[in-house]
């Protein structure tokens, strides 16, 4: 992703946590594409954001504190979502 196409996806993350306080982002992605995206998290949004290598997508789904779940859109993932009946968007970024 080009740095534009980066702060239009922190930003839009932002938005939401400006519209409901209790937001938090948990976002699986290998450290050298988290870091790019850190740069653009204000300071006083910094601990409301995680950043892990990998996690249990299905125990994510399957936890009734998550209310939105955004992924790439792979098989598997619409496998897993319709399981969850849980809140989901496709992000088809290749």
């Amino acid at each position: 992703m080009s740095p534009e196409q980066r702060k239009s996806v922190v930003d839009g993350v932002l938005e939401v946590m400006e519209l409901k306080q209790n937001i938090y982002a948990l976002w699986s992605l290998p450290n050298d594409k988290a870091e790019p995206l850190k740069e653009f998290i204000p300071k006083e949004y910094q601990n409301k954001f995680v950043f892990y290598p990998w996690v249990p997508q299905e125990s994510i789904l399957n936890d009734p504190r998550v209310k939105l779940y955004i992924n790439h859109g792979g098989i598997g993932m619409y496998h897993y979502t319709l399981i969850a009946s849980n809140n989901h968007f496709s992000n088809l970024i290749y």
